[in-house]
């Protein structure tokens, strides 16, 4: 029998797909401020060691005051970036921040408009933390949920700021890493990301939107009543990464690019068939993916029960989830489970690499 759910469980979410330099542009600050993690995207360690080294004094002195492990300070831009309308070249997104009053600024940064940092802070501890008040900014700093509990390494150097110096040096440091690092590189990221884009596109045209969400990030949409849009954003530079974040009404997924958008020649073996082989070339994480086969479970979950320290157990995960092999739940508890409809893609891309069986070759057989 048809029916209705009229109770409000079910919230209608749009979702969209977002491409532009200006998001790049924030993912490359975001992931040089996360230096622990250089060594996990495919990049490598060297790209963001050769930027050190060749970039000016003054733009490293103007990154320093916002922090060198600011990485998640830099990344709640995004949603800025995404605010109708969305400005998506890097100008014009400078140009935006530069409008905005010192204080709203330094809102942004320090997380005003992400819903999931006010479970345990109000808004106005936010906002007298930014104005500078110093028991707001201790509650900040002592808070195991804002900023993931990273508060103090990831803060400390901005909230010593005034609003005022916090705009002078996040916009010095924005506009000379613009000049120095990223312009030279705009003409081979966009067809990137636009080919990327477009393809999701496509797909959001023929398949539901929480697949199409899967499909791109690896990671398994939940819907909560305060959603009301959905980004997808492709990125290039920290792939295989994808970066979750929280802005108002919308959840943010800056994606990997997939394999197909970098036009790679046909004599290179597809990027994704080599994830997957790498991905299963390791005992641990065979034996992760077979304990996942057997029911999900946290990070903080397989960790324990591989005697293994935390960061190393993310790191096999996230080798799995970028071959696609596991998937990773975007509710509170981000559980891991096996996707197994991908499995047996893995000896269709070796067929398709390897190509047709030669006639000759097929008889003396």
């Amino acid at each position: 029998m048809p029916v209705r759910d009229l109770t409000g469980r079910e919230q209608a979410y749009g979702v969209h797909v977002e491409v532009g330099l200006a998001y790049e542009f924030l993912i490359t600050l975001t992931a040089f401020g996360l230096p622990s993690e250089h060594p996990t995207y495919e990049v490598g360690p060297d790209w963001f060691e050769t930027v050190r080294k060749r970039a000016s004094k003054p733009l490293l002195q103007a990154l320093d005051g916002i922090g060198n492990e600011a990485g998640k300070v830099w990344v709640n831009l995004v949603g800025l970036a995404t605010t109708s309308p969305a400005t998506r070249d890097v100008p014009s997104f400078l140009r935006r921040v530069e409008a905005l009053e010192p204080l709203e600024l330094r809102l942004y940064l320090l997380g005003f408009h992400v819903p999931h940092y006010q479970q345990s802070i109000s808004r106005d501890v936010l906002y007298r933390a930014a104005e500078g008040d110093p028991v707001a900014r201790d509650h900040l700093l002592e808070d195991r949920s804002y900023f993931g509990g990273h508060a103090e390494a990831t803060l400390g150097p901005l909230l010593r700021l005034t609003p005022e110096q916090t705009r002078a040096v996040a916009m010095d440091g924005m506009h000379r890493w613009y000049e120095e690092v990223f312009r030279s590189r705009e003409e081979e990221l966009e067809p990137v990301l636009l080919r990327d884009a477009e393809a999701k596109r496509t797909l959001l045209a023929t398949m539901p939107p929480d697949q199409v969400i899967e499909a791109a990030s690896g990671v398994q949409f939940v819907a909560h009543p305060w959603i009301r849009q959905v980004y997808l954003i492709p990125q290039l530079t920290t792939r295989p990464w994808v970066w979750l974040a929280e802005h108002d009404d919308a959840r943010l997924y800056c994606y990997p690019v997939a394999d197909e958008s970098l036009g790679a020649g046909k004599s290179e073996p597809p990027g994704r068939l080599v994830r997957l082989h790498k991905a299963l070339g390791d005992e641990k994480r065979l034996r992760m993916l077979r304990e996942l086969a057997t029911s999900s479970a946290t990070l903080q979950e397989l960790a324990d029960r591989f005697g293994l320290p935390k960061s190393t157990a993310h790191h096999h995960l996230a080798i799995l989830r970028s071959a696609g092999l596991i998937r990773v739940s975007s509710d509170e508890d981000h559980r891991y489970s096996v996707r197994r409809d991908v499995i047996p893609e893995m000896s269709s891309l070796l067929t398709a690499y390897l190509g047709p069986e030669e006639p000759q070759r097929a008889r003396e057989a």
